[in-house]
């Protein structure tokens, strides 16, 4: 049976998909800001004006105007679609009274509206981009494999071919010596989060070993596979952040922890983060003197049979209107601060959970890509883009990383944004996909220096 397939507008990209995206899925498109999303956004958009699909545009980060503009430098005529009525670009950011606005980012009102804007341009098959779906969760992640769900679920229904474009941000990153809550060969134990990513950058095998992870639907720790790493060099602040039990967890400025703030669970960067705050924590403490210690015990199976624990003096009622559950949260007596440079930081992406425990303790930590997460899990495609600076120079790639009904191609791609344009392929990557965290000769050195002096993890 033959696949019906959309043109993505971008030159090189369709023959990495035999031919285009196909009609009906649900793609999401994720990465760090300034990596060229909402450039392959805008031309997935104006292909479909091309072709004759109802095409609709929806912007929450940036006005109408500015994407009508950002087009135009690739010699896209948005403005002209839009009088031919061809197009609609929803503006949620701006708060507006027209028609093509939202006063608010919620999803209900932006799925009407969508709806709305198929119905006035007419029958047919349509495609629409949402940049970005992550503005819709950003105070309330744990609700972002729902809202996905949700917006898949209806868009199908009226024909749409949805990218639905997901934000991460690099820099979310914790320092080598952080201990992290992991089981490897049965065995629960802390490590350091250096040690590990940097096991799995030289070679071991992720589905050898599983993080530990809280799940939003129970409550409960639990543990889930690694499925990226991130290790880059960094120059800026980095705090200490000190709770009322002694635990703590050391992050860079921008890493986002789970803050209960109007009694709800928020993501907070790091250097939003007051003293009396409350962040999210497992109920009972890591002891990393006895290496677990009490939160799962000696060589225990079921992390999840420990469910957080009611707060008590110290806690917090957590979620919306009992959404959430109850969880245990605990004060931010002091914080400390520090400026480095050059140093390596680490972070660790889990299958489908946006979190870890990290930090003396245990601290519940947001991971680098967390605003995919809940969008990647029910996506029917994913593409992903990353950038990386090349003898000073900024590199953009992309990876087809999933795309069903398709025999996509596996490997890393140079991309460029071309003035008048757009987004166009290179070529392929010889390096490894984990290699862009640090040039190769930087690994080479690492390597050389730290062979003997790391310890294998059994």
């Amino acid at each position: 049976m033959e696949v019906r397939r959309l043109r993505t507008g971008v030159e090189g990209l369709d023959k990495l998909i035999q031919g285009g995206i196909p009609e009906g899925f649900f793609i999401a498109v994720t990465g760090e800001p300034g990596c060229g999303k909402t450039i392959f956004a805008i031309h997935f958009i104006y292909q479909g004006v091309l072709d004759n699909d109802k095409s609709i545009y929806v912007t929450t980060e940036e006005s109408r105007e500015s994407i009508i503009k950002q087009a135009s430098q690739f010699n896209m005529d948005f403005e002209k679609a839009i009088q031919e009525n061809k197009l609609v670009v929803i503006d949620a950011l701006m708060g507006r009274e027209d028609k093509w606005s939202l006063q608010s980012l919620d999803l209900e009102a932006l799925v009407g509206r969508i709806i709305e804007a198929k119905r006035e341009l007419g029958y047919g098959r349509a495609r629409v981009a949402i940049d970005s779906i992550s503005a819709f969760w950003l105070d309330k992640p744990a609700m972002a494999r729902r809202y996905s769900y949700y917006v898949k679920k209806v868009l199908s229904k009226w024909n749409f071919t949805t990218v639905a474009i997901s934000q991460y941000a690099i820099t979310t990153s914790l320092p080598y010596d952080q201990p992290i809550l992991v089981r490897i060969s049965g065995e629960a134990r802390t490590v350091q989060i250096g040690d590990l990513v940097n096991k799995l950058i030289y070679g071991a095998s992720p589905w050898s070993m599983e993080v530990a992870c809280l799940d939003w639907k129970d409550l409960k720790i639990k543990w889930a596979k690694p499925c990226s790493v991130i290790k880059h060099l960094y120059s800026g602040l980095i705090y200490k952040i000190k709770l009322q039990d002694g635990r703590e967890v050391s992050v860079t400025r921008d890493h986002s922890l789970f803050v209960v703030r109007d009694g709800k669970i928020k993501c907070v960067p790091t250097n939003e983060i007051r003293i009396g705050d409350y962040l999210l924590v497992p109920a009972k403490h890591i002891d990393e003197d006895k290496r677990v210690g009490n939160l799962i015990g000696e060589r225990l199976q079921h992390v999840g049979e420990y469910v957080f624990s009611p707060p008590r003096s110290t806690g917090h009622l957590l979620g919306n209107n009992g959404e959430l559950g109850d969880a245990k949260t605990l004060r931010v007596e002091d914080m400390d601060v520090r400026n480095v440079l050059g140093v390596d930081v680490y972070d660790i992406s889990v299958l489908g959970l946006e979190n870890f425990i990290a930090g003396v303790g245990g601290v519940v930590c947001h991971n680098s890509e967390a605003f995919g997460w809940g969008i990647e899990h029910i996506a029917d495609g994913i593409i992903r883009f990353r950038r990386s600076i090349r003898s000073g120079e900024l590199k953009r790639y992309v990876l087809i990383e999933k795309m069903r009904q398709t025999n996509h191609n596996r490997y890393l791609h140079e991309i460029d944004i071309v003035s008048g344009k757009g987004l166009t392929i290179l070529g392929p990557v010889e390096r490894r996909r984990e290699d862009l965290s640090l040039p190769k000769e930087v690994f080479k050195k690492m390597i050389e220096s730290r062979k003997k002096a790391e310890g294998e993890i059994p």
